[in-house]
Parts: C-alpha cells; sequence; structure tokens
C-alpha cells in the first residue's frame, strides 16, 4: 500500500479496490510514513486519501507521526487539501487531532 500511495493514484484506488480490508494500512516506513501520510504528502493524492479513510476509517492511525513530527492532516493542509470531501472526512477525526482541519 506504501508504493501504491506514493505512485500513480490510479494504481492505488485499484489496489484499495482489489485488496480492501486485508491490507495493513497503518504500516510504516523507517521514517514513520504510512501510505495514508505519503497520500496526503502532495495533491495528487487527494483521492487515495478519501478513499483510504472511507473503506480504513475505523483502523486508519490518522494520528500516526513520521520521523519529522508530520501528521497525514498536518500535511494534507500543507499540500492545501482545498476540496470538500477530504476537508470533511478529516474533520469527522478532528477530535483525536492535535491541529484543527480550516476551510
Amino acid at each position: 500500500m506504501i508504493a501504491c500511495a506514493r505512485g500513480s493514484t490510479d494504481v492505488a484506488l485499484e489496489f484499495i479496490r482489489v485488496y480492501g480490508r486485508d491490507l495493513d494500512v497503518n504500516a510504516k516506513k523507517k521514517n514513520g510514513d504510512t501510505a495514508f501520510v505519503l497520500a496526503c504528502n502532495h495533491r495528487k493524492g487527494v483521492n487515495v486519501a478519501a478513499e483510504m479513510m472511507r473503506v480504513y476509517g475505523h483502523v486508519l492511525d490518522v494520528n500516526a507521526v513520521n520521523a519529522i513530527g508530520n501528521t497525514a492532516p498536518i500535511l494534507a493542509r500543507k499540500s492545501r487539501f482545498t476540496t470538500p470531501v477530504p476537508l470533511q472526512l478529516l474533520r469527522t477525526y478532528e477530535r483525536s487531532l492535535d491541529v484543527a482541519v480550516d476551510d
């Protein structure tokens, strides 16, 4: 999943569709990045991040911190995720986050 989140959006979405709930979506690279962190790290990942929250929301660790202290919501904000879907989904978890998600 980590490799897919860094690559093509279409590949990542297909991977989620095919393997669904059998994936360990909270697996971390050596630097602490998870697939969700990577998906939130660039604007092209907006659909992947939204789909991950939809499919894996019940187990997705949105508070996972990488080696330099970034979390998925922090990176989503830095990447200027401005479409309504990811912002709405991130707000769902806002109570457990250290940062607020602004409009």
